[in-house]
């Protein structure tokens, strides 16, 4: 359902956008990525002068250290991305993606948005004068960004958003987008997820074959040992990587990470780029 109004507002801002910079493809944590712009080089280089790039960690630190340049000067600035982008190549990781639009089309606070559905597959948004106002800037500044891929979310309970209302996130994404989504859509009706032979209770450890963000201190490939486990009810602030809208099968794993210490993140036991281990298998492992 919510996927139906992003496409209705991408559809919108397509039409808007007059900016459009190809990308390459897309990661499993952010979307798209961009050509970066040139004179990033040099800036990166200097910030991180005095990291080890020789090891990954070092890489992973480094990488942070642009981040929180990023955060820090560049969180108002149409390049701040693209920036980013050039930073995650140089060492090897996963592009964070900042929350530009919000930076720089920034609610007054007398906002008043709902999103609902009449159980027909049709959406409604309904704002007030403010309200609309406000989404007439975010269509603006997402029309402008030279990144493919740059979007807000608007989640219930956040200020604004009033009532029993459905989560919002408006993308912005060039032509070519919608006819990959129209290839995809017709591939993805006749696939599921299949569901793993896999008890919560019995995963002392896990690995990911995906390359997650610098700030989380997990290594592509490696074996992380699980310290406890508990069911996940949907609640905030704890990392997730969700794979479906439902959490029936999503548990939040605490696991040493790579500094050694304790980091909760949530994983649902069907994701095909999480291998969960038992007991069992780390003595086939060990043989």
């Amino acid at each position: 359902m919510e996927f139906a109004i992003m496409l209705i507002i991408s559809l919108l801002i397509a039409k808007l956008s007059y900016k459009v910079f190809p990308y390459t493809g897309d990661k499993a944590v952010v979307s798209g990525e961009a050509e970066t712009a040139p004179g990033f080089s040099e800036l990166i280089g200097d910030l991180v002068s005095g990291f080890d790039l020789s090891i990954e960690v070092g890489r992973k630190e480094a990488y942070s250290r642009c981040y929180e340049y990023a955060r820090e000067n560049l969180s108002q600035s149409a390049e701040c991305n693209l920036f980013m982008a050039e930073a995650a190549e140089m060492f090897g990781q996963t592009r964070i993606h900042m929350d530009l639009v919000e930076n720089m089309a920034a609610p007054s606070g007398a906002e008043r948005f709902h999103v609902a559905f009449d159980g027909n597959s049709e959406c409604e948004l309904t704002g007030n004068r403010s309200g609309l106002s406000y989404l007439s800037r975010v269509f603006r500044v997402l029309a402008e960004t030279p990144m493919e891929g740059e979007h807000i979310h608007f989640n219930q309970g956040d200020p604004g958003m009033q009532g029993n209302t459905h989560g919002l996130t408006v993308f912005f994404e060039a032509d070519e987008w919608f006819d990959r989504y129209a290839q995809d859509y017709e591939r993805d009706e006749e696939q599921f997820i299949p569901e793993k032979k896999i008890d919560a209770r019995a995963v002392i450890a896990l690995c990911v074959t995906v390359d997650f963000p610098p700030t989380f201190y997990m290594s592509k490939d490696k074996i992380y040992r699980v310290v406890e486990y508990e069911e996940y009810d949907g609640r905030e602030g704890i990392a997730a990587k969700r794979i479906r809208e439902s959490i029936s099968r999503m548990y939040a794993f605490t696991l040493v990470d790579d500094r050694g210490e304790d980091m909760k993140f949530v994983f649902d036991l069907d994701d095909w780029t999480v291998v969960f281990l038992t007991s069992g298998d780390l003595e086939q492992i060990r043989q």
